[in-house]
């Protein structure tokens, strides 16, 4: 093909597209630019500024932004494309995928506009192979460009069709590489007519090439079939690379066999690994502006928090702690694992959605290291997902023959992941492991709860791990932040619902969880008598189980401290309880003032005997000679011992000492007994029956063995000696029957029932 290169130069030379495209890349016109300011210090970042960074993919293109010290390679490499040589050398930037490869090439440009250069002295063609499955493909793409290119500079008609007769020469040469060069017109020269017309522009072509080890296949593949298959395109590439007027540039992840680049370059740019240190102050910006960002309460431990916030960091970041020499810390095994800019930005990215989702609702030094661990290292992370129960749970577990180290399963996994032996990747999954999950290889170590409450290793009272993978806003029901504003309301003595909270099932273990660690004893006084009379507004029916779950967790926080307060509460609550609510009556009785085994004394015995001692006096004046009904409320859904219990004393029910009387008064208060069974038999006689029947354990051999049950006897001593017996037999016998009373409970019903008939048939006989 002839060419005829005074034509094309005699061609007006137009403004280039790459200008333009360089121009809204950089957000100015093409006009050289002052001197770029010094690169701003990571510490200077504005986190708004880093945030707008997170949110999107775009490379960076201005120096200023350059956190991660990329612009020293970009310009080293702008500086050998500017000088004009005989040859300019073949550059390799080598990095792995998201280490910043792309923003080089565009600080490249950068720098080439502000020296004037670029679109004039200097086109930069950028081309990817990623797109191109085949051979044939690529090389059709890779000359497209550079015509493409030169068209922006001269007409290029008479060479539009360079790239089809490339194709067609390679394609006629049959099989085998050498046979190219026995036609009349081999590749290598009509690559020689780029040159020239490139040459006779003065006009320095780069041919940046990305994406080499995305192109048709594995990076690893090296097998002659697939050499022999590419061999077209490194001879194409290394044909260009000859060229006086066009320098090649390759970004790729390593300098691959397939494309004979570490042959082919003579100026390697490795992407340097970014310092922990760096990455810190970056990710220090980060968490400072995520916490202070919207006002909201952290229910964790100070001691928690300075595993990311302590001093010793600082010290670290100013060089007066050597990392290599000192123990590995947190913030450094997040920084060395989450060391590239792209997996930065997604977990970055990940963390600050999740934050916006669940602020205040989750542990924020949890989902920050977490966050960084699933963009660094994905297969841990679903070996997490995978594994997670075992790794969150604090019981010990039992040894056995196949795991005689008692070593989770999870850590066996790990093993065979990032391998047994201690390395630098290791220790750092490790040392965030031991965070988020402290008991994830030695069950039962900690309980993460006690610093961690809104912790990802915590299930006990919320499950934080599901929080975090779902990301889907709470109803308010499931809010810890109302919780915790309430708890702190409550502590100032402003209005509060922290009650309303504790009155609400699904709220009572969270509730338990912060307030525990919040409230101290006066406070809790205080709860408990605000709890008390919410309660004396409800029924034991609310409770949904034999006792106030609102007062039992509040029972539950006291356990282990003293409270001074907490004596005469309970005199005046028994006092306000008891013609009320007698099951509340006893559950402050029983829970707060009877000492037992293994359970913590809240009350001295000698303040306790005296609190219990008063229950019996207000039980007199409370319902005898009181309109009966009111006996009936205060017994309505309560346990069907409470009178027994608390009119004989605990002691001497489980002694069955039910000798004599339960207390002086009693032939007052059993008259009222019965005068309220005469009301509500259903209710009250229940109560009664528990006096005087008594239960006794049996055992017969039937088939298949032995088997325990149980007979019911009336006990016609005991209750003549407490009740009024024809009294009862009427009300038994008239105002009563087995349909009224729970299926448990017609045994014993029975056991009164019977032995009133036989006394009523006596006396209709002498009758």
């Amino acid at each position: 093909m002839l060419l005829i290169v005074a034509p094309l130069l005699v061609s007006a030379i137009g403004a280039s597209n790459e200008q333009l495209r360089i121009a809204e890349l950089l957000g100015s016109n093409t006009q050289a630019l002052p001197p770029a300011k010094p690169v701003a210090h990571s510490s200077a970042i504005d986190f708004l500024k880093l945030r707008d960074w997170v949110q999107n993919d775009t490379p960076i293109n201005r120096p200023d932004l350059d956190v991660f010290r990329r612009n020293p390679t970009a310009q080293r490499i702008a500086n050998r494309v500017k000088p004009r040589l005989d040859k300019s050398p073949t550059i390799a930037l080598i990095g792995e995928l998201g280490a910043g490869k792309t923003s080089i090439y565009n600080l490249v440009l950068h720098d080439l506009n502000n020296a004037g250069m670029l679109g004039r002295s200097v086109a930069v063609v950028r081309i990817s192979l990623w797109p191109f499955d085949t051979v044939d493909a690529a090389i059709h793409g890779i000359l497209s460009s550079l015509t493409e290119e030169l068209g922006q500079h001269v007409s290029t008609t008479p060479i539009a069709g360079l790239p089809d007769e490339y194709i067609s020469t390679i394609e006629n040469a049959g099989v085998g590489w050498a046979k190219l060069f026995r036609r009349n017109r081999p590749p290598t020269a009509i690559l020689a007519d780029f040159d020239q017309v490139t040459a006779a522009l003065d006009i320095h072509f780069v041919l940046w090439i990305e994406d080499l080890e995305r192109f048709a296949g594995s990076t690893s593949t090296t097998h002659p079939p697939e050499v022999e298959r590419l061999a077209p395109i490194r001879s194409l590439l290394h044909s260009i690379s000859e060229a006086t007027s066009i320098q090649v540039v390759f970004a790729s992840t390593l300098l691959s066999a397939r494309f004979d680049i570490e042959k082919i370059a003579r100026i390697v740019e490795p992407l340097p690994t970014i310092e922990p240190k760096t990455i810190w102050k970056t990710l220090s910006i980060f968490i400072n502006g995520c916490l202070a960002s919207r006002e909201f309460i952290d229910p964790a431990s100070p001691s928690a928090r300075m595993h990311l916030r302590s001093n010793s960091i600082n010290d670290w970041l100013d060089g007066v702690l050597d990392s290599s020499a000192s123990a590995l810390t947190l913030p450094i095994a997040l920084a060395t694992i989450c060391n590239n800019p792209r997996k930065l930005k997604y977990a970055l990215r990940h963390c600050i959605d999740a934050w916006d989702a669940l602020r205040g609702e989750i542990d924020f030094d949890d989902l920050f290291s977490m966050s960084l661990l699933r963009a660094s290292e994905p297969d841990v992370f679903a070996l997490i997902v995978d594994y997670v129960d075992e790794i969150r749970s604090e019981r010990v577990p039992r040894e056995s023959s196949t795991n005689t180290e008692a070593r989770s399963n999870f850590e066996i996994k790990l093993d065979a992941l990032v391998g047994a032996a201690a390395s630098p990747k290791r220790a750092a999954i490790e040392e965030i492991l031991d965070f988020v999950f402290p008991n994830w290889s030695k069950p039962g170590k900690q309980r993460v709860a006690e610093s961690k409450p809104q912790g990802l290793s915590v299930r006990t009272h919320r499950d934080y791990w599901k929080r975090y993978l779902s990301l889907e806003p709470l109803p308010t029901d499931e809010q810890d932040q109302s919780i915790l504003q309430s708890i702190t309301l409550w502590k100032s003595n402003s209005p509060s619902e922290l009650v309303s909270h504790l009155l609400k099932a699904s709220q009572l273990d969270t509730v338990r969880t912060f307030a525990s660690r919040t409230l101290d004893s006066s406070e809790l006084a205080k709860l408990l008598d605000a709890t008390v009379h919410a309660e004396l507004r409800r029924s034991p029916a609310d409770w949904k189980s034999r006792y106030p779950p609102s007062v039992m967790t509040i029972w539950n926080m006291m356990l282990g401290g003293k409270n001074e307060a907490l004596p005469s509460l309970l005199k005046e609550l028994v006092k306000l309880t008891t013609p009320v609510n007698l099951q509340l009556t006893h559950t402050l009785l029983y829970f707060f003032l009877t000492k037992e085994d293994n359970v913590h004394e809240l009350v001295p015995q000698t303040q306790g005997d005296e609190i219990r001692a008063s229950f019996i006096p207000l039980l007199e004046a409370s319902f005898t000679s009181q309109d009966p009904k009111r006996l009936v409320d205060a017994l309505r859904e309560a346990e069907l011992d409470v009178l027994l219990i608390n009119c004989w004393g605990l002691e001497r029910v489980r002694q069955k000492n039910f000798d004599g009387q339960p207390f002086a008064g009693w032939k007052t208060f059993s008259d009222a007994l019965l005068e309220s069974a005469e009301v509500a038999p259903e209710v009250v006689l229940p109560q009664i029956i528990k006096f005087i029947v008594d239960k006794t354990d049996q055992f017969r051999v039937g088939d298949g063995g032995l088997f325990e049950f149980a007979t019911y006897t009336l006990n016609s001593e005991r209750a003549s000696r407490l009740f009024d017996m024809n009294r009862l037999n009427n009300l038994v016998l008239e105002r009563t029957n087995p349909a009224m009373f729970p299926k448990e409970l017609r045994p014993e019903y029975q056991a009164i029932l019977e032995p009133a008939q036989t006394s009523r048939k006596i006396v209709s006989g002498k009758n």
